[in-house]
């Protein structure tokens, strides 16, 4: 991925602008010049960074998978990658807004600002690694026009109400991340109260060695407090963990259901390929593997999982590459 991206704004809110960065296949051979006669698919990808730091710049986020994106834009697809709204002290309600308010734009603007192409933007897969898989899921369930298919990468999201966010821990449990003993650091943020004026938070540089969110997603997990975060309900993880796991979905307040993907009906997803190490600490695979078997008891053919046999977060091996490309282009 040479080319520099497109960047332009999605939307403004609270005075902040969210940009997004628009990345072209080759113009030789997709361009409207070139003689090409199908329109291009658009690849959206959330970035990761445990929904609390981040980027959308691909150079500058260490953890993009550029081992999809970079093959989908050989492939002929126009990839997306979105800013979003971090948490603290916003919610998933407002990461919810953002991939409504993405798609709607790709819809109704896209094409235009790249008139050298044809683009189908009704043609949309969506795809988010780690924490952005779980805005991956919000736009897989909620946006319209609806993504023809959807690739979670060792995506968060499959299942927020297992004991890994309801939980405390004791111990260290992320495989090369410390026990946070001082959570002092993390007090303020948890704690910060939203008003009219808090302008939302869309971009942190994995480069911020000193700034305290690069391990508040740690401290999130570590405390149980990640699915507080998320729907803006204090104290909703406590009130879970007292519950047995089959128990737990009724027990999520209305207004905060639309936030946990395992809520959704199985026809609400469109087709999905996982992808997700067997080995995981930051992410568990059973987040993957529980969906994927929901899903195919309500009799989904349309869905696989491609897991990577003692991988941990991030880990891929080129049978992943083998699977999700020609499932993308198939579904498109």
């Amino acid at each position: 991925m040479t080319a520099i991206p497109l960047t332009f704004t999605y939307k403004t809110a609270d005075n902040v602008d969210f940009k997004v960065d628009v990345h072209l296949p080759d113009e030789s051979k997709f361009g409207l010049k070139s003689g090409y006669a199908k329109a291009l698919p658009v690849l959206i990808h959330w970035h990761g960074g445990g929904l609390v730091f981040g980027t959308r710049v691909v150079e500058t986020c260490p953890t993009h998978p550029t081992w999809l994106t970079d093959h989908a834009i050989d492939a002929g697809f126009v990839f997306v990658s979105p800013d979003y709204t971090l948490l603290s002290p916003h919610t998933g309600h407002d990461m919810l807004a953002d991939v409504k308010d993405l798609v709607s734009w790709i819809d109704t603007h896209l094409a235009a600002e790249i008139k050298s192409y044809v683009v189908d933007t009704k043609s949309i897969v969506v795809s988010g690694s780690s924490a952005g898989g779980y805005l991956a899921y919000l736009t897989a369930i909620h946006a319209s026009p609806k993504p023809k298919a959807f690739v979670p990468l060792y995506a968060m999201g499959g299942n927020l109400l297992i004991d890994n966010y309801v939980i405390a821990k004791k111990e260290a449990f992320i495989s090369g991340a410390p026990f946070i003993t001082d959570p002092s650091p993390y007090f303020p943020l948890f704690d910060l109260q939203r008003d009219f004026t808090t302008p939302p938070l869309v971009s942190v540089e994995f480069s911020a060695a000193s700034n305290p969110r690069l391990m508040y997603y740690c401290w999130l997990l570590q405390s149980a407090t990640m699915l507080d975060a998320i729907t803006g309900i204090p104290g909703l993880s406590e009130r879970l963990s007292e519950l047995p796991l089959e128990q737990r979905a009724n027990a999520v307040p209305q207004n905060a259901s639309a936030l946990i993907p395992s809520l959704a009906s199985a026809s609400s997803f469109p087709p999905t390929i996982f992808v997700h190490g067997s080995d995981e600490t930051s992410v568990s695979f059973l987040e993957s593997q529980t969906l994927y078997d929901v899903l195919k008891a309500n009799g989904r053919d349309d869905v696989e999982l491609v897991e990577t046999k003692g991988g941990e977060h991030g880990y891929f091996q080129n049978e992943g590459l083998k699977r999700v490309l020609p499932f993308m282009l198939q579904h498109v």
